[in-house]
């Protein structure tokens, strides 16, 4: 890993009419790692994902990445066709629903293939090849290009929508509880195949979920957050043997006796 963060949040709050759902978050996020962040329902672990990709206003604080040059940016002074750009080449987000992430009516190729063309690919060769690769990539046959995504099963969906996110090569992969209304295999499978391409990729990517196993399985560090604030950050392994903060024993103690 670089020495130099990928992103980094310094004291971060999101306010919403009166409802604070983060507090004075301060992470970092490195090339070729997966940070985690966990947390009960309303923890803000969300808002907090939404923050760091440009879609929320933080209310005090700073995000700042780092570009493939090494030029620092403060993503809430962008200009909107500036984050545009951002979000369309040096980044993806994987929503937990694939259909807020997919366009269904249109084909498996065609979803995949559309950030390219928005990139300002317009060979249309060049575009179906892209597809077939990324497909094959997520383990999905590429002879299905031309079939219409509502026609594949909910596990086959998230694994379109993440080559529709991987096409563009992103240096950053938001992924928000993207294994959510899986069944566990169909889970394990999606975990394994997300875990293998960000390692060969060497895509930074966070991921937020409410589910230690699959944190357990991915991340390599963790933050674990309650109502709205971090309340311990750490190597992975190390949070969740050896928790201090008395939420995280919690979280951990819930797990095992789930």
């Amino acid at each position: 890993m670089d020495d130099r963060p990928l992103m980094s949040a310094d004291s971060v709050t999101c306010r919403f009419r009166g409802t604070t759902a983060c507090r004075d978050v301060s992470l970092d996020v490195y090339a070729g790692e997966v940070l985690g962040i966990v947390g009960e329902s309303g923890a803000g672990k969300s808002t907090l994902l939404h923050c760091l990709a440009g879609a929320v206003q933080p209310s005090e604080g700073t995000v700042t990445y780092a570009d493939a040059k090494g030029h620092d940016h403060a993503i809430h002074g962008l200009s909107e066709s500036a984050l545009r750009q951002l979000s369309r080449g040096d980044w993806g987000f994987v929503h937990q629903s694939p259909y807020d992430g997919l366009r269904p009516h249109i084909s498996a190729g065609g979803n995949v293939a559309e950030p390219l063309l928005r990139c300002g690919e317009t060979r249309y060769a060049s575009l179906r090849a892209a597809a077939r690769h990324w497909l094959a990539e997520v383990e999905l046959d590429p002879e299905r290009l031309d079939d219409p995504v509502r026609t594949f099963s909910g596990g086959m969906q998230q694994r379109v929508q993440l080559a529709r996110n991987l096409v563009t090569q992103p240096r950053l992969l938001f992924l928000d509880e993207p294994t959510g209304g899986l069944d566990v295999s169909v889970q394990a499978r999606l975990l394994d195949l997300i875990r293998q391409l960000a390692s060969e990729l060497e895509v930074a990517v966070v991921l937020v979920t409410h589910d230690l196993a699959v944190v357990r399985l991915l991340a390599h560090r963790l933050a674990v957050m309650r109502q709205g604030e971090v309340v311990e950050q750490g190597v992975t392994d190390q949070v969740l043997d050896d928790p201090q903060a008395p939420y995280s024993q919690l979280l951990v103690a819930s797990e095992l006796r789930s």
